[in-house]
């Protein structure tokens, strides 16, 4: 029987090898890192997407309201300052401290936008 398959209607029985079977080991291992990887990849660009989505809607916003065109970063840079806005004017009840902070970061993300457009 030294290398020949037995085959009957319900099982295969194959000699074994252990040199085979190593290598059955590593393309199994192989093959299920690739799937992994590739289901990984595909839903880190579904989430980019999923995020970007917004962010261009919003680009397209800025853009009709100054009326010129407006890139990604600056769309970005517009919604840091709306943000620190927010951030500043809302929590009446907020410490001190941490209203300082907000109106520097405030500050911060006008002149950064000032610069940028």
């Amino acid at each position: 029987m030294g290398g020949k398959v037995i085959s009957t209607s319900d099982y295969t029985f194959a000699p074994f090898n252990h040199k085979t079977n190593k290598i059955q080991k590593k393309m199994k291992k192989n093959n299920s890192l690739a799937m992994s990887t590739r289901t990984s990849s595909v839903s880190w660009k579904n989430l980019f997407q999923i995020i970007i989505k917004p962010v261009e809607w919003l680009q397209y916003y800025y853009a009709t309201v100054l009326q010129r065109e407006i890139n990604q970063k600056q769309t970005l840079l517009l919604i840091n300052a709306q943000i620190a806005f927010i951030m500043t004017a809302f929590p009446v009840d907020a410490p001190l401290i941490g209203r300082f902070i907000c109106c520097g970061w405030f500050l911060d993300a006008v002149l950064k936008c000032k610069r940028a457009l």
